[in-house]
């Protein structure tokens, strides 16, 4: 699965509103972090509490559910992680806080073959809309190798700027 991500400029833009520049830089934070800490011979368990240990680092809060917790500090961004296991069998490892323990328990192995979604919700201060945050979601097919992760293909790395005439 490939999904990329773009902007439609409104009548004197140069370029998306700061709040979206904000989400989508907080967003390529969190992939680095991925990126930096899923390595195969750990259990899924073990690699989300350095991978939590790693947001918290970086002043992002991972939220366990797939949605904005207006509990949670107002300041910061939230990112709910589900990196589930793609292709055939329905029980491999499973990173985040969904799931089943047994699947977090589970030991990556190499050439792990999953999907790295991502739910990134950023407060949204006081502003016209009457939205109160703003979401991100990416959903990576990657493998876990010896070397790190391998993308399937390349992962969005930009905010496709749509201009109007």
């Amino acid at each position: 699965m490939k999904v990329e991500y773009g902007y439609v400029l409104r009548e004197g833009e140069t370029e998306p509103p700061p709040e979206l520049r904000k989400l989508w830089s907080e967003g390529m934070k969190i992939r680095k972090v991925l990126d930096e800490n899923i390595k195969v011979g750990r259990t899924a368990a073990e690699t989300f509490e350095i991978i939590k240990r790693k947001l918290d680092e970086v002043g992002i809060i991972v939220n366990r559910e797939q949605r904005f917790d207006k509990d949670l500090d107002p300041e910061k961004t939230q990112v709910s992680l589900d990196l589930h296991g793609l292709g055939k069998g329905s029980y491999p490892p499973r990173i985040g806080s969904l799931g089943p323990d047994y699947q977090h328990e589970m030991i990556l192995q190499m050439y792990h073959h999953f999907a790295m979604e991502t739910f990134i919700y950023m407060p949204l201060p006081a502003t016209e809309d009457k939205e109160d945050h703003l979401r991100l979601w990416f959903h990576d097919g990657a493998h876990a190798t010896e070397n790190g992760l391998v993308y399937l293909t390349p992962p969005p790395s930009e905010i496709h700027i749509i201009g109007i005439e």
